[in-house]
């Protein structure tokens, strides 16, 4: 007689629903417009057909991003509340925010990197800035005189912003911070103050249509979309600033509910039409796994530290 022998494991895998059985919900802690949202939006369709299932984009803007991220770090771990992470939540606010209600890396369970997209020092159209050589320049020669935007203070625009200054050989220039990214490049459009560094895909429809003048791009190469502008490391050697999107869940996400989440991303973001669509917002697609994502997080979080401690900002 022969002698099956099961193990508990492969019994719970077995009767085990399948996933998804309702709707996910995907958190995104920006407004709606956003390079995040753009980002959300573009991959939470696809994956929804993917998987066999529907993802409900909930835009939870507030506080920086604190809040959508904390609602996430406090979730259920059962697959059906995600977030799309982004530098913002994963690297600018953990180094910033003293009274945050979560660690980046121990309240999260790291699913795939999405995309990486460059961000664009704009100018208004009608700016006497043709450069950014011209734009530095006039800043070193004329300390305060300039103002710069972001869409809010201790945002990954405010520190990146920060960075170049400090890249350019320690500039001084105003930070006026917006309530949004909209609302900045609004100002700027109507020449309220001289530049900003939006990401791409927020700022793509400005550029193309004239109202905004693209100085550089802060990818390590030019971007397909603007090939004629340049990047910043033709100015400053060495400089790359990218303003990336990963999908997490809450800490404790079952490695099988992981596997399939990395797995129907992967397929995704490897279909042309889809890579085609995010290159026309600025996106390029980025994969890779769970572990990958964990570590660029760390290295993240370990750079975003040093500029916040060299620039003194803190965020109560």
């Amino acid at each position: 007689m022969a002698l099956w022998v099961v193990s508990f494991s492969s019994i719970a895998q077995t009767i085990a629903p399948a996933y998804p059985v309702k709707p996910i919900t995907l958190v995104v802690s920006q407004a709606a417009g956003s390079a995040t949202d753009i980002m959300a939006r573009q991959l939470g369709q696809r994956l929804g057909e993917e998987l066999g299932g529907s993802i409900v984009i909930d835009n939870k803007p507030g506080a920086g991003g604190l809040l959508g991220t904390e609602q996430v770090a406090r979730a259920a771990p059962d697959g059906y509340t995600l977030m799309i992470a982004s530098v913002s939540t994963h690297g600018v606010n953990p180094v910033l925010y003293k009274t945050q209600k979560y660690d980046a890396i121990r309240d999260f369970t790291p699913i795939s990197m999405t995309a990486f997209t460059a961000n664009v020092i704009a100018v208004p159209f009608n700016s006497p800035y043709k450069s950014l050589k011209d734009l530095l320049a006039d800043a070193k020669a004329k300390p305060g005189k300039l103002s710069y935007g972001s869409s809010g203070n201790g945002s990954s625009q405010h520190l990146a912003s920060e960075y170049l200054k400090m890249q350019a050989g320690g500039l001084f220039m105003l930070h006026v911070p917006y309530r949004g990214v909209t609302p900045g490049l609004t100002a700027l459009v109507s020449s309220e103050i001289d530049w900003m560094m939006p990401a791409l895909p927020s700022s793509m429809q400005f550029v193309k249509s004239g109202k905004l003048r693209a100085l550089a791009v802060t990818s390590a190469k030019r971007q397909p979309e603007l090939p004629d502008v340049p990047t910043v490391s033709e100015t400053i050697p060495g400089f790359e600033v990218n303003t990336w999107y990963g999908l997490v869940g809450p800490a404790g996400l079952p490695p099988a509910i992981v596997k399939r989440l990395n797995e129907g991303i992967a397929r995704v973001l490897n279909d042309k039409p889809t890579i085609e669509k995010l290159a026309s917002a600025g996106l390029s697609v980025q994969t890779g796994t769970p572990e990958e994502m964990t570590s660029y997080m760390r290295n993240e979080l370990a750079r975003w530290a040093k500029v916040a401690q060299n620039s003194k900002i803190t965020l109560d």
